[in-house]
């Protein structure tokens, strides 16, 4: 089944992995994934990296709205990462949460996203249920829409250790409500005081850092409505060493490391921490060339300097 094994450039970092076919289309489009590691624990958010590639040029700026609309759809894909079994059966698919292709403002073929995956189990009736299965399996990224599949890359999922046995049905429990603090930094006060646990007494494993990261973008949401741009130093610089120490919980070109480093950015500029801001912006830029925040990251001081 596997081939000869190549490097796979992503996330800031290489994997070996074997050479698989890429599908394509009628339209001859196609899809390529790589994974920020191949081993995850039970119940963790898998990350996973994807890269479209058009056969026919994406095309901005049309003047025809119909046309300009047409080109736009093209990048608009529903993402599902599908786990397998070693007859190529799916056993586990979860929908891939933020991976969203951007369009250019120059031609280009290829538009690459990061995101999470939450593997469920096909037996939740209309809820959340986390798989339990455990063991080495193929990953694929499909494209919900047009069929397309990606790559194939083995990954393991690993049952916790005795010792982050407890943090993991901490990090369980608090589903689905975690959804919303991990992707849209919200969260009931039952869901908040986990996080906060888990972030207090298990920082250490990898449910206690998605908790933290998570607290600290939330803190920073809060901050921005309860205060606005107002409050100088006092108010933001508790803000900004918060999410300074989160944005070096993920390494690489993790999804949420872009987001901290985003909001660390506008916290520094409102703390009067204009040089700090700078240094930020520039490693954003840097590492997240071609994503939402990270080109919004050259307009950060514009923007909040100038309101």
């Amino acid at each position: 089944m596997f081939g000869t094994s190549i490097a796979l450039l992503g996330f800031g970092f290489a994997l070996v992995l074997p050479q698989l076919s890429v599908t394509e289309n009628s339209s001859g489009d196609s899809l390529a994934a790589a994974v920020y590691k191949t081993s995850f624990l039970l119940y963790e958010p898998v990350v996973v990296e994807v890269t479209l590639h058009l056969e026919k040029r994406f095309r901005p700026n049309e003047k025809d709205a119909n046309e300009a609309d047409k080109q736009l759809r093209r990048l608009r894909r529903r993402l599902d990462v599908e786990l397998r079994d070693q007859h190529n059966e799916t056993v586990r698919k979860g929908l891939l949460c933020g991976a969203q292709f951007l369009p250019t403002e120059s031609p280009a073929h290829d538009f690459r996203a990061a995101g999470l995956a939450f593997p469920q189990s096909p037996d939740r009736e209309g809820g959340f249920l986390h798989s339990e299965l455990t063991g080495t399996f193929i990953l694929v990224v499909r494209d919900r829409g047009t069929g397309l599949e990606s790559n194939a890359l083995p990954i393991e999922i690993a049952a916790p250790t005795e010792d982050a046995r407890p943090p993991s049905e901490l990090f369980k429990e608090s589903f689905p409500g975690a959804l919303m603090m991990i992707l849209e930094r919200k969260g009931d006060k039952e869901t908040l005081g986990v996080f906060e646990h888990l972030a207090r007494d298990y920082s250490d494993t990898v449910y206690g850092k998605y908790a933290s990261v998570s607290l600290a973008l939330l803190r920073w949401k809060d901050t921005f409505r309860q205060h606005n741009k107002t409050g100088g130093s006092e108010v933001w610089g508790p803000v900004t060493r918060e999410l300074e120490k989160a944005s070096t919980v993920f390494e690489g070109a993790h999804p949420l490391r872009e987001r901290v480093l985003f909001d660390l950015a506008r916290a520094q500029i409102l703390a009067g921490q204009s040089s700090e801001a700078r240094r930020t912006v520039e490693i954003l830029s840097r590492d997240f060339p071609n994503t939402e925040f990270g080109r919004k990251a050259k307009d950060i001081p514009t923007e909040l300097t100038d309101q």
